[in-house]
C-alpha cells in the first residue's frame, strides 16, 4: 500500500511539472506569433517609409536595408522562440507517453510542413524581396 502512495505522490509531482510545460509552452508559443506580427508592422513601416516619404535613391537604400535588419533581428527572436517551445513540448509528448492514462490528449495532425517552416520561409522571402528592391530599385 505504500508503494501506491509513493506512485500516487510521484505522478501528482510529475503532473505538476506537467501542467508547468504547458503553459511555458504556450508562452512561447505566443510570443514567436507575436514576433511575428511584429514583423509585418515592421514591413508595412518599411514599404511606407520607401514608397512615401524617402526621395533619394540612397536613402531609399538605407531605409530598406535597416529595415531588413530589425526584421532579421525579429525573426531569430522568434526562431529562439520556437526552439524553446519545441523543448517543452519534447518533454510533455515524452510525459504523454509514460503515463498516457494520467493526462488525456488527442493526437494532432501532422503536416508535411509546419507552421514555423512556413512562417520561416515566408520571412526569408520578405528579407529576398527587401534586399532586392534596396539593390535594383535604389541604385
Amino acid at each position: 500500500m505504500q508503494d501506491h502512495g509513493q506512485n500516487q505522490e510521484n505522478l501528482s509531482k510529475y503532473i505538476t511539472v506537467y501542467k508547468q510545460d504547458c503553459e511555458s509552452y504556450r508562452y512561447n508559443d505566443k510570443l514567436k506569433w507575436s514576433r511575428f506580427q511584429t514583423i509585418i508592422l515592421i514591413e508595412s513601416g518599411v514599404l511606407i517609409g520607401f514608397f512615401q516619404y524617402c526621395s533619394t535613391p540612397i536613402e531609399r537604400f538605407f531605409w530598406m536595408i535597416l529595415g531588413t535588419v530589425i526584421i532579421l533581428i525579429a525573426y531569430l527572436l522568434a526562431f529562439k522562440d520556437g526552439k524553446d517551445e519545441e523543448g517543452f513540448l519534447k518533454r510533455i509528448r515524452n510525459f504523454e507517453q509514460q503515463e498516457p492514462k494520467a493526462i488525456p490528449y488527442e493526437q494532432t495532425c501532422s503536416f508535411i510542413f509546419g507552421g514555423s517552416f512556413l512562417t520561416g520561409f515566408a520571412v526569408g522571402l520578405l528579407i529576398a524581396f527587401n534586399i532586392f528592391i534596396a539593390f535594383f530599385k535604389c541604385m
